[in-house]
């Protein structure tokens, strides 16, 4: 009973945190569910109603306590945020916590900072600095100063938030051009040493095992991540592994209970093997960076040895509780964190389904062993392994299942296979990580003794990598392997709110029905269970209502527009950009598959420059179902243009050709080429910009102008008695002060006007000349750079326009 009020005041009091981080309403709605079963439970198993009372007005307590340490860090934050303006110079002062390397450049975390500026000063929790050299320790004192580069927030669904990521960490902003001016230099550090340990087994790696081996190794025991390559992320991610790249719950068991088994069996003392156990798992933390997961797995680890020295019974829902209540206190916005959310998920899983399941499994089976009057010691060896087996597999099945959702929910996509690989590799992980970790020990070990011993122990510490290389070689296959497979990943979108709570009211009606599991019904009722699972799974696939929308993806200094028509089908126009790297992988694809779209029926290109079809050429390399690229007839060629047709034709992707005239019907909708047309003089046909393909698209009431980067001299060409009464313009060439004349303004009559390009770039676009004369013609002007993705959609029987920040 106690343990079940603590885990539900701690569900209170998240609800309650969780409120004013995410300002979400099923936030309060959950702790009024919360609420109600309390008090239904309290009746039932509660006899005093002094005792009942106290209980109701606890959780009353913890989720209101909840929403005033919420309130406390949002006011904290935009603090912060107020006095921090970015581009501007700070005198800082603070001292080193933590140091890693991204890209080959070393960055520094600062704790217990003060800023200052301008006479007025501030203190934060901590910050992000990029030095020339890692020459410094941790625990060294800085004081200099630096300029402010405030975290950029997506501008695009689906797009990495780089201030919310930083933000549930704890980190207020980054300086960039740090001049140190004065240096506190710390005499010693434990966590110095230990990032020493980590660099020096990195370097054993490096040295024993091959380069590609050597970087998943580092990642997979020291979570060294910032050498591993996308294209290696991605197959892990592909065979549903990507969990094991990141130091979480699964590291720190394996560490924690090898070292606290071996000790124990020595016949060390409880108290004495745990508080050894303890500090190697705290070390091991502390010396792979000491994330959010891993301060859980830890805290979780510290309950289960204190459970045993006391000689209580280990609760895994109530550690998890109090991890979850002391790392929540500590830091609100870590409830915004994908690894926190994921680790805290997968153990819940672990405890409210995946444990559930498996002892369901064992009661049937317990069930058909009494019937034929037997124990489960008279089984044979041969059976016991079997039914171990069957345990795993039950349990790997229920995990994948309660965290289906949440990889839905961050990733918009989800590995087929994973179960199967999951399964088949994850039996070698304990064995690989132990391995490495020795091997890598024992080869830094060797390195400071030197001579004979050092060379015997270096040998020693290469054969223990050996088994490494093969097993690490293993999983390079399989997830080779995996990426092959038909369909190994599945776009799914971001699931709604509907779909998530139908799902896991369904999972969990599933686990905890009352009907008792009968052996003789039982395959009967596992068949059903498995078709309702599927349906259940299923749920994630539901294809969202088809409705019409235009959305111009903010992509910096480019263009990028995607198009759904009411029939559902799926347009794209240009995808590009010349300031953002990857803008394929990180903006558009991402922005895409949160959409659940799984692929394009027309892709058109308006001309070939690099920042109109970049992006569009990363969407073909990384496999992504485009079923048309349709050009125009009149496209001026160029070396991009060779390499998009290459690329197509190895892809098997058909390629359309379209006239002025030319048009493309989805239901009521219609895509029009009204441009280029055969009038164009000779010598504007070799400029790219001048014969930009030009569409008109056409649905009720809306007439939407896609004019890529067409100059007004060209605009003459157009058939503008086709032209007028456009609602939405998108501008030509980014805003440049050369294109979007008055007269074309004069002739087409924009409601709206759309235009793309990138934050302070260089070419001053938007153009205050163009801005001027889209005022005087009336044209209401909204741009990427200060609204993010621009959204054309009708409702009711209005066109609303709206940006996405």
């Amino acid at each position: 009973m106690y343990r079940r009020t603590l885990c539900l005041c701690v569900t209170m009091l998240l609800l309650g945190m969780g409120w004013m981080v995410y300002a979400h309403p099923l936030c309060p709605v959950g702790g009024m569910f919360v609420l109600l079963y309390c008090m239904w439970h309290a009746r039932r198993h509660v006899e005093h109603r002094r005792r009942r009372m106290g209980c109701y007005l606890l959780l009353v307590v913890c989720f209101l306590a909840g929403v005033l340490r919420g309130s406390y860090s949002n006011q904290q934050y935009q603090t912060y945020r107020n006095f921090l303006v970015d581009g501007g110079s700070v005198t800082f002062q603070g001292k080193i916590y933590k140091k890693e390397s991204k890209a080959q450049t070393p960055v520094y975390y600062l704790q217990d900072v003060i800023l200052q500026h301008e006479g007025e000063q501030i203190r934060c929790p901590s910050i992000l600095i990029y030095p020339e050299s890692d020459e410094d320790p941790i625990g060294t004192i800085y004081i200099g100063t630096g300029r402010v580069s405030l975290f950029r927030s997506a501008k695009n669904e689906g797009n990495f938030d780089e201030e919310l990521y930083y933000r549930s960490l704890g980190i207020t902003t980054r300086l960039t051009s740090v001049w140190v001016r004065q240096k506190i230099p710390c005499n010693w550090s434990m966590a110095q040493k230990l990032y020493e340990l980590r660099c020096a087994m990195a370097q054993i790696y490096a040295r024993w095992l091959p380069e590609q081996e050597s970087v998943v190794m580092a990642a997979l025991a020291l979570g060294e991540k910032g050498s591993l390559e996308e294209n290696i992320k991605q197959q892990y991610r592909t065979a549903g592994l990507s969990h094991i790249l990141a130091i979480s719950g699964l590291h720190i068991s394996v560490v924690g209970m090898a070292v606290y088994s071996f000790l124990r069996r020595r016949g060390m003392r409880f108290a004495l093997a745990g508080l050894l156990s303890a500090t190697m798992v705290v070390c091991y933390g502390v010396m792979c960076g000491m994330g959010i997961s891993t301060r859980r797995a830890i805290g979780m680890y510290l309950v289960y040895l204190l459970a045993n020295v006391l000689g209580d019974a280990y609760d895994s829902l109530s550690a998890l509780a109090l991890a979850a209540a002391i790392l929540a206190w500590s830091e609100p916005f870590c409830l915004q964190n994908t690894g926190a959310i994921f680790s805290f998920g997968a153990v819940l899983g672990v405890v409210s389904v995946a444990s559930v399941m498996v002892a369901k499994v064992r009661q049937v089976r317990l069930q058909r062993l009494e019937k034929e009057r037997r124990m489960i010691h008279d089984v044979g060896w041969m059976h016991r392994r079997w039914y171990e087996v069957v345990d795993a597999l039950v349990m790997s099945w229920g995990i994948q299942l309660f965290t289906l959702p949440l990889v839905a929910c961050f990733y918009y996509e989800i590995p087929v296979y994973s179960l199967i690989f999951n399964i088949l590799l994850l039996p070698f992980l304990g064995l690989l990580l132990g391995l490495g970790l020795m091997g890598g020990l024992i080869g830094c070990l060797s390195v400071s003794l030197g001579g004979l011993p050092g060379s015997v122990l270096f040998s020693t510490g290469g054969l223990l990598l050996i088994p490494c290389h093969l097993i690490l070689s293993l999983f390079s296959l399989m997830t080779t392997m995996a990426e092959e497979l038909p369909g190994a990943m599945q776009i799914v979108g971001c699931p709604s709110v509907w779909q998530m709570l139908l799902y896991y009211s369904v999972l969990y009606a599933l686990c905890y029905g009352k009907r008792p599991v009968d052996c003789r019904i039982f395959h009967r009722r596992l068949f059903l269970w498995g078709m309702i699972v599927m349906t259940n799974v299923g749920v994630l696939f539901f294809p969202k209502r088809s409705r019409f929308e235009v959305v111009m993806l903010d992509v910096g200094q480019g263009d990028a527009i995607y198009i759904q028509s009411a029939a559902g089908g799926q347009f794209f126009i240009d995808g590009g950009s010349s300031d953002v790297n990857q803008v394929g992988q990180y903006r558009i694809l991402s922005f895409l598959k949160y959409r659940g779209v799984r692929h394009i029926d027309y892709w058109f290109v308006s001309h070939a420059d690099s920042d109109h079809i970049s992006g569009l050429l990363e969407c073909l390399e990384q496999g992504y179902d485009i079923r048309t690229i349709v050009l125009s007839q009149e496209i001026v060629e160029s070396d991009g243009l060779q390499q998009l047709r290459q690329m197509a034709q190895e892809r098997g992707i058909s390629i359309c050709n379209l006239e002025a005239g030319d048009t493309l019907y989805s239901g009521e909708m219609t895509m029009r080429c009204v441009y280029p047309v055969a009038e164009v003089e000779a010598e504007e046909r070799s400029d790219a910009n001048a014969m930009s393909m030009v569409l008109l698209l056409s649905y009720k009431d809306v007439r939407a102008l896609f004019t890529g980067d067409l100059g007004s001299a060209q605009e003459k060409y157009l058939p503008m008695e086709q032209l007028s009464g456009i609602n939405v313009l998108k501008v030509a060439h980014h805003g440049s002060a050369y294109s979007t004349s008055e007269d074309f303004l004069s002739a087409t009559s924009p409601a709206y006007a759309l235009i793309s390009c990138g934050e302070d770039n260089s070419y001053g676009h938007p153009h205050e000349a163009l801005l001027e004369r889209l005022k005087v013609a009336g044209a209401e002007a909204l741009c990427t750079e200060e609204s993010g993705a621009i959204e054309v959609e009708i409702v009711g029987e209005k066109i609303v326009v709206s940006g996405y920040r």
